[in-house]
């Protein structure tokens, strides 16, 4: 801002002393040329700094009254603060916009890329060792028996996998151990959430999506730096509304969230005892896995001598982990799957732009309401403050030129 200020301030000066050195000979034609041409510079230049000025503060200790308006920009710091608002909300971070954004990236690749890059495969294995040591110190030996025995009474390749998963699922609500479950993953969200990795992550996609959403657009930049857009303040208040969001889950047996989980693993539960084509779909996949040369039986009697020879939290988390690895494998080798995954995710952060977007303009006033009037006095400054000092060397260029013509006009007529 100093460049253009001390610009206009010596424009100003410049033609006040051409204006005092030229009018003791104004009577003259050149003498008054100048004179003339000075002084309506020298007025040009004091009206726009007075204009200039009182945008922001109170120029000569002016109070703002009906007929002169100073300190325009505090006095109307609601309206402002409700233009932008709006136009944050409705036009630069629009539900079309955000959803733009969106599909610009790949979820499946970003997902895969925590767990290759960040870590993200041995938090993945901490959070399910942590599940499973919570979910097997809660099961009652008698549960373990009746389901070993009941595993074991059957004949594997005959067994009907779905209907028995859905018992299992259903026997698993009844007992509680879905809020149990739920409970747990949202308290490890939370750790997640929390973890310097994870901000690490979500700063580098906020740097991106701002760069990538200014796009060089100079009004872009002027209110990002306005309402102090910052890419990490922009990351902990993510942080917090996740921490907020699964807090809500894990500790409210009533929040809808909590609520439609449960009710979706019941609908699960019963498509797996009542519906054909999701039990085909399972009778395929666990015939997949016979067909890799998995020995049931050893299944279940690893099951049983884990509670000799090993523990069954290691034996079970062996058993996640290997089957994990293996949909790993299948996940990246085959794109119709990613692509499933990333419709989906996409639908349902759409949905939740469509449902929470009116927080981003309560998050924008938040932002602009700590703001006292000094500190947004400063932000428009350092922002605009430069260009508008421009406003005063044209006023002192235009009025200059505007003095020469008349002067020559009523000098040629006269």
């Amino acid at each position: 801002m100093k460049s253009n200020y001390y610009k206009a301030a010596v424009t100003l000066g410049v033609v006040t002393l051409g204006f005092l050195a030229s009018y003791p000979f104004h009577t003259g034609f050149l003498g008054g040329l100048i004179s003339s041409g000075c002084g309506a510079a020298m007025i040009g230049g004091l009206a726009d700094w007075f204009a200039v000025t009182a945008l922001f503060r109170r120029p000569l200790g002016i109070r703002p009254g009906r007929v002169i308006r100073t300190e325009i920009i505090p006095r109307n710091r609601d309206r402002i603060f409700s233009a932008l608002v709006d136009m944050v909300e409705n036009e630069l971070l629009s539900k079309e916009v955000l959803k733009r954004q969106l599909d610009r990236y790949d979820i499946p690749q970003f997902i895969l890329r925590y767990l290759d890059e960040h870590g993200g495969a041995a938090d993945l294995r901490e959070a399910l060792q942590q599940l499973v040591k919570y979910l097997l110190s809660r099961l009652e030996p008698e549960e373990l028996g009746r389901l070993a025995g009941d595993l074991l009474k059957q004949n594997a390749p005959d067994l009907a996998a779905a209907p028995l998963l859905g018992e299992i699922i259903e026997h698993a609500l009844d007992k509680g151990y879905g809020d149990r479950a739920i409970t747990f993953l949202a308290a490890e969200g939370v750790k997640l959430v929390g973890h310097p990795q994870a901000g690490r992550i979500l700063l580098e996609v906020v740097r991106e999506a701002l760069t990538s959403y200014e796009g060089g657009m100079d009004r872009r930049k002027f209110v990002n730096g306005l309402i102090g857009v910052e890419p990490v303040e922009i990351v902990e208040e993510i942080q917090e509304k996740l921490r907020e969001f699964l807090l809500q889950i894990g500790q409210d047996e009533n929040n809808p969230v909590r609520q439609a989980l449960k009710d979706k693993l019941g609908k699960l539960a019963g498509g797996l005892q009542h519906e054909p084509l999701l039990q085909l779909k399972v009778e395929e996949w666990k015939n997949r896995l016979l067909q890799e040369k998995i020995d049931m039986g050893r299944v279940v009697g690893g099951m049983i001598e884990a509670r000799g020879i090993r523990t069954l939290e290691e034996y079970v988390l062996g058993g996640i982990e290997s089957q994990a690895g293996r949909f790993m494998a299948a996940f990246r080798q085959d794109a119709s799957h990613r692509q499933k995954l990333d419709y989906s995710v996409k639908s349902l952060l759409g949905r939740w732009i469509d449902a929470r977007h009116s927080e981003i303009g309560e998050l924008v006033r938040a932002s602009l309401d700590r703001l006292s009037n000094e500190k947004l006095v400063e932000l428009i400054e350092a922002k605009a403050g430069n260009d508008l000092q421009i406003i005063r060397i044209n006023g002192s260029v235009v009025g200059g030129l505007a003095g020469a013509l008349i002067y020559l006009l009523t000098f040629w007529l006269s």
